[in-house]
């Protein structure tokens, strides 16, 4: 491959100002996953175009080229053929966007693993010298990304949540050693943040956010802002005819390797079909407003599955006909609830923004009603636990 194209490759960032590019490291169970999940549902609601470059060592790999195999003429060879398709991979997503018509929009690049992450997989000398016969240094590799965000392994600092699994074979020695080596290739880069295990995994993932908010502009609001409104003297008959509505059975789940972060699957059926969704919630300080990850569809074998693996037989799943019904420029989602908490409404509205929230007045034709937003005895998950609260 001509020295000057590589060149190209490694200079191809710098040509464009709509763009921001961001590396998402790690060692391995550090919440990468989690964090980019909900990353992209951020910046997707803030207005940013968001494109997710995939980890490529992944997909060599599962294509068969493997850094194990024995008929590889150097050894250093595989972890240049790692660098070089992230270089390519990284433009020739670049030329794609260059394709289209943004009409301003900002774009980010969140690239799962970037280019220096090789240094940690065969020393930093080796990787040198691969980056010698390119033509590059480190330097080169480093600068193209406005920011690194290294989530530490939780083989360091949270070792009870270190899970092994098929695509996860190190043990947590090997992890812990990964993830020191992949800082020791990063840490140089001049917007390099160090997300810890010195807190909870919901607050790691917060503080993972947060460093996003830091580096790209963007409103301070969080992913999910909403009210919600328990309606004490409802009848049917303020549904006003022809409203769309859906059942839904939502299960929570009692998961000891996700903890403080609400997990949950959803059954949703309209009119005679079914879909089954995976979702992640973080509450966050702020009045109204969590962190989430977007629904993840799932079939109804992995839907059943995970309340196999995870239910909490002491836990009830929540039963409820939803109805969409318009009120200006909002949507109310009104749930009546069956099962164990029958005869219980509540009403949900979502905002684009703390103004929004702040300003709207819940309309008094659905009766009276109380504002339960901030009682979390009133959340889903909590009347799945433990009930109806005793009180409003």
């Amino acid at each position: 491959m001509e020295l000057s194209y590589i060149r190209m490759l490694v200079e191809i960032f710098r040509t464009v100002d709509f763009l921001k590019v961001i590396a998402i490291t790690g060692g391995p169970c550090g919440g990468k996953s989690t964090f980019l999940k909900m990353a992209i549902k951020l910046l997707l609601d803030c207005g940013f175009k968001v494109i997710v470059v995939p980890e490529v060592a992944r997909e060599l790999i599962a294509a068969g080229i493997t850094p194990w195999d024995p008929s590889w003429k150097s050894s250093k060879n595989f972890q240049k053929h790692i660098l070089l398709c992230v270089l390519q991979k990284e433009a020739l997503y670049l030329e794609a966007i260059k394709d289209q018509d943004l009409k301003g929009q900002k774009v980010v690049f969140l690239c799962d693993r970037g280019t220096a992450d090789g240094a940690a997989y065969c020393g930093i000398e080796i990787f040198e010298e691969v980056l010698k016969e390119l033509g590059l240094t480190f330097a080169d590799v480093l600068d193209r990304y406005d920011a690194v965000i290294h989530l530490v392994t939780a083989a360091i600092g949270a070792l009870d949540y270190y899970v092994m699994d098929d695509e996860r074979h190190e043990t947590p020695e090997e992890a812990a050693e990964l993830d020191i080596l992949t800082r020791k290739a990063w840490h140089l880069h001049r917007h390099f943040t160090l997300i810890d295990n010195s807190t909870s995994f919901a607050e790691k993932i917060l503080k993972a956010i947060a460093a996003l908010r830091r580096i790209l502009p963007m409103p301070t609001t969080p992913l999910e802002i909403e009210s919600k409104f328990l309606l004490t003297n409802f009848t049917s008959g303020m549904i006003p005819e022809g409203t769309e509505s859906y059942d839904i059975v939502q299960t929570y789940l009692d998961r000891d390797d996700r903890p403080g972060i609400e997990c949950r699957v959803r059954k949703k059926t309209t009119r005679g079909t079914s879909k089954w969704f995976y979702t992640e919630k973080i509450d966050t300080e702020e009045h109204g407003q969590r962190a989430e990850t977007p629904d993840q569809a799932l079939s109804e074998e992995e839907y059943l599955g995970l309340i196999q693996k995870f239910n909490n037989l002491a836990w009830d799943p929540i039963v409820k006909t939803r109805y969409k019904i318009p009120e200006g420029e909002f949507m109310i989602e009104l749930d009546v609830f069956g099962g164990n908490l029958e005869g219980r409404v509540t009403a949900e509205v979502e905002f684009k923004s703390g103004e929004e929230l702040a300003a709207f007045v819940f309309p008094d034709r659905f009766g009276p009603w109380v504002d339960v937003t901030a009682n979390k005895a009133h959340s889903n998950a909590s009347l799945a636990k433990h009930g109806l609260p005793a009180t409003v």
